[in-house]
């Protein structure tokens, strides 16, 4: 791997490029500087495997502490991925709640508290792969949000399992060789029926990353 695909991908997964802020402009800001660096960070990571991310990972990694509102939870990961950027740019809304990103998930009759915690969750996963901003209950599109938009559905769905390896305690996971009592301890700090949700969705991440290495 060359220097400067290694440092890029060391500092991306890392956290050091802040390309997961969000975005305020009005108009998106095609020739912005952090809008060319996530660019950088796509070309990049469509050059390398996720075996090949994973050992880039392992290298000097510091793990990320891990707290209740790190660990994932949804209800479906391509709504997370694929829908909450493209929704965020394409209501033209800033500071979105917890309630209208579930509306627009949803489009469908729901009693209010299912909308907020749709979107809420839905809205979470897709910050925490860095595909939007979650900052006190208000959602906006992110710098990488909007490159990732531009892509091709194929180009998408490929690079989904690498962005999925953004996210801290699935990164802790993988760089500390598939540690499953790592999940354990961090699921410990929930109640029991709580684990059993989060321990869904971890599994679910866990499989889609594995299963681009097959």
């Amino acid at each position: 791997m060359e220097a400067r695909d290694l440092e890029i991908l060391s500092n991306f997964y890392a956290h050091k490029l802040f390309t997961d802020e969000a975005c305020y402009i009005d108009e998106l800001p095609l020739g912005d500087d952090r809008i060319l660096l996530c660019k950088d960070v796509i070309e990049t990571l469509k050059k390398h495997s996720v075996e090949q991310i994973v050992d880039v990972i392992k290298i000097g990694h510091q793990p990320f502490d891990i707290h209740t509102s790190d660990i994932s939870q949804f209800s479906d990961l391509m709504a997370c991925v694929l829908k909450t950027p493209y929704l965020i740019i394409a209501s033209k809304l800033k500071d979105i709640s917890y309630r209208q990103m579930g509306y627009l998930l949803l489009q469908s009759p729901k009693k209010e508290m299912a909308y907020i915690k749709y979107g809420e969750n839905q809205a979470k996963t897709a910050a925490q792969i860095g595909l939007c901003s979650v900052d006190k209950g208000k959602i906006n599109i992110s710098y990488m949000g909007i490159v990732f938009t531009k892509l091709t559905k194929r180009e998408q769905q490929e690079l989904t399992p690498k962005l999925l390896l953004y996210i801290p305690i699935i990164q802790n996971y993988f760089a500390a060789n598939k540690d499953h009592a790592l999940i354990q301890k961090y699921l410990n700090q929930l109640s029991v029926s709580t684990q059993v949700r989060r321990m869904r969705s971890i599994n679910t991440l866990i499989a889609k990353i594995e299963q681009s290495c097959k």
